[in-house]
């Protein structure tokens, strides 16, 4: 997993000039980096990648991949034997891909053979199977393309746990009728403890939150 930020925007940000804290600022820019694509369950760099997804019933064609933008398809199949051979690739001609959605979608045609010179027995969308279809695809960001909302949630995180450190482990407080509990078991797993994950930081996270399904 690769960090979402730098240790100089981070720096600059919290306006820290000296080299005191910077091997503490790296370990929580990386917590936090490891946070962030946890609750949005999908990683943001840059990388090819290789997934599967069922063909179901009465599909359209259309696949949402786990992670955008897409850069590049490098390989498309559709088979149900799960064999993958050759003459079920899925040819570019016949496919669109909207990058910035993470979304591809066949061609559809009642007439044209649309798989590397080979009729499947279907015109409208993907066969059925399990794990039937393969896409091999590069999409996530690189360092100097990574979202600046995205980069400002993370450094908004490190400068709140910077700023808190000291009360790792303390899960909850209380003075009399008084109490305070801190944080999910999510914000505990990542050490977060006294840190508040506020609804501007959660905002920004949510628009970038994994939709892993296959769209009918």
């Amino acid at each position: 997993m690769a960090d979402l930020v730098t240790l100089a925007e981070v720096k600059e940000y919290m306006g820290i000039t000296g080299t005191d804290y910077d091997d503490l600022l790296e370990s929580l820019i990386s917590r936090m980096s490891r946070f962030v694509e946890t609750y949005c369950q999908r990683s943001f760099a840059e990388a090819e990648r290789t997934e599967y997804y069922d063909g179901t019933e009465y599909n359209d064609g259309t696949l949402i991949v786990n992670n955008w933008p897409i850069s590049s398809v490098a390989e498309l199949f559709d088979n149900p034997d799960r064999t993958f051979a050759a003459e079920s690739e899925i040819v570019a001609a016949d496919y669109v891909v909207y990058e910035d959605s993470g979304i591809v979608q066949i061609l559809i045609d009642n007439t044209t053979e649309y798989l590397s010179g080979a009729t499947m027995g279907h015109s409208s969308g993907f066969q059925v199977g399990r794990q039937s279809i393969k896409i091999k695809y590069t999409a996530g960001y690189s360092a100097a393309n990574m979202p600046e909302d995205l980069k400002g949630a993370v450094i908004e995180l490190v400068s709140r746990k910077f700023n808190v450190r000291g009360q790792e482990g303390i899960k909850s407080e209380r003075l009399g009728r008084w109490s305070r509990t801190y944080g999910t078991a999510q914000q505990q797993q990542f050490g977060l403890g006294a840190v508040s994950v506020t609804a501007s930081i959660t905002d920004v996270l949510d628009r970038y939150k994994d939709r892993r399904m296959y769209m009918l």
